[in-house]
């Protein structure tokens, strides 16, 4: 399957290959950045994201401080439940507690352990 003006396109690299393909590959990169800003650096699918969500940088930033805002906060609720025993709890109340820390407990866990950005 051939795109319209790809045969015109294809030619015209093959007629101009003395420039370099590095150099049309930078000039077509430029032309494409100052025509779409966001697009140039996405492709498909990948496109939707950013437009969503942020450019690339953004979302490895917000990530990084998620991450560390939940380590942070399992930390911290690991202080005060350690403080907790020096007070007597029931049985009923430390299986209230588990079911409310433990899934914060394990993705801060996996996160430490995936280094994940």
């Amino acid at each position: 399957m051939e795109f319209p003006g790809e045969r015109e396109f294809r030619e015209f690299v093959k007629n101009n290959s003395h420039l370099g393909y590095g150099f049309m590959m930078q000039a077509i990169s430029q032309a494409w950045q100052q025509s779409d800003p966001v697009g140039a650096f996405t492709v498909g699918p990948c496109y939707k994201q950013v437009e969503v969500y942020g450019e690339y940088f953004h979302l490895v930033d917000e990530n990084t401080r998620q991450r560390e805002l939940i380590i942070r906060v399992r930390d911290n609720l690991w202080t005060w439940a350690m403080n907790l025993k020096s007070h007597r709890l029931t049985r009923e109340e430390y299986g209230k507690l588990k079911e409310i820390l433990q899934p914060l407990f394990d993705e801060a866990k996996a996160l430490e352990a995936k280094q994940v950005i």
